[in-house]
């Protein structure tokens, strides 16, 4: 996998408003950057609001179907999650090569309970699955939003994980089209790279490949249990 600088301008928009309570995907283009929505007892991110650099991730060639796990940490447990927010980006991100971020294409995306402090598991319990439907693109960020049909629960020393498959894969990590996700350049400690398009899923921080950079991810929900 690669990352590499977005294409467009960058300033933050308003948190989104709450999603309808049954089971929903939503997929939104805007010609505007996704937004870090700020921390509260309802809501979390996978990255600081405060992220001001900002790029994007996607697969190379021989890794068509890996998957993206960003790791959401809860701001008190127990909480419950009612869904997830996640962005990708189309484009062009350097004119001096051949490649294209088309995030247009249909993926599926699972949700997971793991452990906070460590790699996710390899065979991890989907507590949700779905495939996000294509949607041509009219903007340079899709926004996808997951409303559940029941609530997940998150535990004390737990996270949830939102796995997004990454679609397509550029020879030579340069000449093609492929999915792109919106990141933010942290320290890649955040996410995880599965290695495999299958359980067993052999999981490595993004920080392991020297990528400094972790998608953009929320979740909502309340707290307490389901």
């Amino acid at each position: 996998m690669v990352v590499r600088p977005l294409a467009f301008s960058l300033f933050a928009l308003a948190p989104a408003q709450a999603l309808a309570q049954s089971l929903d995907v939503r997929s939104e283009w805007t010609l505007d950057v996704a937004p870090i929505p700020p921390e509260s007892d309802t809501a979390s991110s996978s990255v600081e609001r405060t992220c001001a650099n900002h790029s994007n991730l996607h697969a190379c060639e021989g890794e068509e179907g890996h998957y993206t796990a960003i790791r959401i940490v809860p701001p008190t447990t127990p909480f419950s999650v009612k869904g997830v927010t996640y962005f990708l980006t189309e484009g062009v991100p350097d004119p001096t090569e051949p490649f294209v971020c088309d995030s247009a294409s249909a993926h599926d995306v699972f949700l997971f309970v793991a452990d906070a402090n460590q790699p996710p598991p390899a065979d991890p319990v989907e507590e949700f699955r779905v495939t996000v439907p294509a949607d041509p693109a009219t903007g340079d960020v899709r926004r996808i939003d997951l409303v559940l049909p029941h609530a997940i629960g998150v535990g004390p020393g737990e996270a949830l994980y939102v796995a997004v498959e990454m679609v397509g894969a550029p020879s030579g990590c340069r000449d093609g089209h492929a999915s792109c996700l919106f990141t933010c350049d942290t320290q890649g400690l955040n996410s995880f790279w599965s290695n495999s398009a299958a359980p067993e899923y052999p999981w490595k921080a993004l920080a392991d490949f020297g990528i400094e950079s972790d998608p953009v991810a929320t979740m909502w929900g309340f707290y307490g249990v389901p």
